[in-house]
């Protein structure tokens, strides 16, 4: 990931997506047996940190080209795997569930290279508007505080 990131910053984007299609290959390999994803990918486990960057990575990369499906999908899939959502996919999925496109989404909450408590309040002031996704979310939530 780290040399994605200096191929970005270089604008060598041909060479930062093979790197990055590489990565996400390696690490999808890792993670899933007969192609399911495990039950728990924990960001506490210190070993699962840049399977998880990568693939985040990669859900950011297809929601930049407007593949929102795909994007959903990986997205979702590390909410799921990772309750706490160390990453934040919880608000790339509003976002994209709300029509946001990357560019929009980023010019919104982007803090150059972080975000602050904004996207946190827009956030919770949106995502009840799709139970399907959060429900159970804000039941554990509620459940451990």
């Amino acid at each position: 990931m780290m040399l994605y990131g200096i191929y970005v910053d270089k604008l060598k984007t041909e060479k930062a997506v093979k790197i990055l299609d590489d990565a996400y290959e390696r690490a999808i390999s890792l993670i899933t047996k007969n192609k399911s994803w495990p039950d728990k990918l924990e960001w506490g486990w210190f070993e699962n940190r840049h399977i998880i960057k990568t693939i985040y990575q990669m859900a950011m990369n297809l929601w930049m080209i407007e593949d929102n499906n795909e994007a959903l999908e990986l997205f979702r899939n590390l909410f799921i795997a990772n309750i706490n959502d160390n990453v934040g996919a919880r608000e790339n999925i509003l976002a994209i569930r709300m029509g946001l496109s990357y560019d929009e989404f980023m010019n919104e909450f982007d803090r150059g290279g972080y975000y602050d408590s904004d996207i946190h309040d827009w956030f919770e002031l949106n995502h009840k508007k799709f139970p399907d996704e959060f429900d159970k979310w804000d039941k554990l939530m509620k459940e451990i505080g």
